[in-house]
């Protein structure tokens, strides 16, 4: 299962070391002592864009170790790091150095940050400032496409990465990220063309192959995905992610046993804890897929412990506010606020940035509000709902704007109000299972079938964002669909 890395792309360039003159370049600079820790650095770069991120941190590491100042070698360091609590040491590390190098690089690292911190806005005024100070530089045409993808802008991250394809059409990594744009504005054929060509320009690596399987995952050829992530870890075993693709196919295909013996071999295999935790979420959403969630539960349970036994103050809240959902889903209310106040606690005294723990604090006003709703009291899952609401548009962050939308959209499902519940969820994430899921039991309830039925469709289509959350409906929209075809005739 091939994604593209949050702002994984690097920057290129030549500079020297403080004190010195940097050489006037059309590229954003590399800040660096040591021309060894520079040749890590650019190697490391290379395997990152190439998503072989265990190949990239040892040498970003190797990079720090040369030069404990260079900056922009931590920042990479921290977007490969398997410990999500090293990761946010390794941009706070950066960060701190960010004074010390060029303008293009601090914008990179305050871009990052900003990122990090859940400030989309901050993040994209840095990045366009990027790419207006360096127009020529293909890798920070693709920073900004790369934001602009995380935030679902697909159309403005598109000619981003056709911008970086025209400067430098053999750097490949904006062709992966092109051809997502074009999967999630629906233009499959294009998609596949520039799969295709990913494929081409890096036929000895295993992501293209991972990328395409996600693509004939969305087209529902779900033997030849599993096919073509079998050829990604034929070429390197190391690529899990191509793993968690096949499982997720295997899933779909109802062969949820195959499923975990996939995941089991990979908890098995692994290198480190964050390989470990992925092979347990993979566990978690394959039980959740089949309405197993005690057992699904159970597997976050684990993988909260490995977090909580290294010390991983950020995975742990991860893992315990996936465990929340889970328990929600189980119809265990009372444990699912637990866990979500474990969560915000575990942040709260982990002696993180203000900004990670005052960001937790807004979403754990969402999960509030949905403990209320399980609860079924339907007023005040309703006044934390819109707590939530004033919140996100006071932080201006598209992504939290829509899930208060869906948030209020399912208590006005919840409770017998349909038409407020399509208005809602409308106006919440439709790439989603989970939200497409609920509109389209809204719009049966109003007796639009024919909406409920595209809905259904695409609920139990692949979920690229939110596999669990999409496990704990696919089932679910698949009976639906087939109900409301028999129904119909079809």
């Amino acid at each position: 299962m091939a994604v593209i890395a949050a702002c994984t792309v690097t920057v290129a360039g030549a500079a020297v070391y403080l004190g010195l003159k940097s050489v006037a370049s059309p590229l954003i600079p590399i800040t660096t002592k040591s021309d060894l820790a520079r040749g890590h650095f650019l190697r490391g770069r290379d395997f990152a864009e190439r998503l072989r991120v265990t190949e990239a941190f040892d040498l970003f590491k190797r990079a720090v170790e040369e030069d404990s100042h260079f900056a922009l070698a931590y920042l990479h360091l921290s977007r490969v790091h398997p410990s999500p609590k090293a990761s946010l040491d390794m941009l706070i590390r950066a960060v701190e150095l960010s004074d010390r190098v060029s303008e293009g690089e601090r914008l990179v690292i305050l871009a990052s940050q900003a990122y990090s911190t859940r400030k989309p806005a901050d993040e994209r005024e840095l990045l366009h400032r990027l790419v207006n100070a360096y127009p020529d530089d293909p890798r920070a045409h693709n920073e900004l496409a790369n934001s602009l993808f995380w935030q679902h802008s697909w159309a403005a991250a598109a000619e981003q990465y056709e911008a970086a394809i025209t400067l430098d059409p053999g750097f490949s990594q904006p062709y992966n990220g092109l051809g997502y744009c074009y999967r999630f504005l629906g233009d499959l054929a294009s998609a596949e063309q520039c799969f295709l060509k990913y494929m081409q320009l890096i036929p000895d690596d295993p992501n293209p192959y991972d990328s395409y399987a996600d693509l004939l995952t969305e087209m529902n050829r779900l033997e030849e995905a599993i096919a073509f992530s079998r050829k990604a870890l034929e070429i390197n075993p190391e690529f899990l992610r191509a793993t968690l693709g096949i499982a997720l196919n295997l899933n779909m295909l109802r062969r949820h046993a195959e499923a975990r013996d996939e995941l089991t071999q990979m908890f098995e295999s692994a290198h480190d804890d964050g390989q470990r935790r992925a092979a347990l979420m993979g566990m978690a959403i394959s039980y959740a897929d089949e309405g197993d969630f005690e057992s699904a539960a159970a597997r976050l349970r684990a993988a909260s412990e490995l977090a909580e036994a290294a010390g991983d103050q950020t995975a742990l809240a991860s893992d315990l506010d996936w465990l929340g959902l889970v328990l929600l889903e189980a119809g265990r209310a009372d444990e699912a606020s637990g866990a979500f106040t474990r969560s915000l606690q575990v942040l709260e005294q982990s002696g993180t940035i203000r900004a990670v723990v005052e960001n937790a604090q807004v979403d754990h006003v969402q999960r509030t509000a949905l403990v209320w709703l399980a609860r079924r009291d339907f007023e005040t899952a309703r006044e934390f709902a819109e707590e939530f609401r004033v919140l996100t548009r006071r932080l201006d962050d598209p992504a939290r704007i829509r899930l208060a939308h869906q948030t209020l959209g399912l208590i006005a499902l919840v409770s017998g109000d349909a038409q407020r519940a399509t208005e809602e969820l409308s106006e919440a994430d439709l790439s989603q299972a989970y939200t497409q899921y609920h509109l389209a039991l809204a719009y049966e309830l109003t007796g639009d079938l024919a909406r409920a039925l595209r809905c259904y469709r695409q609920a139990s289509t692949y979920d690229q964002f939110n596999p669990l959350t999409q496990a704990f409906v696919r089932g679910r929209a698949r009976a639906k669909v087939e109900s409301l075809l028999l129904a119909d005739g079809g």
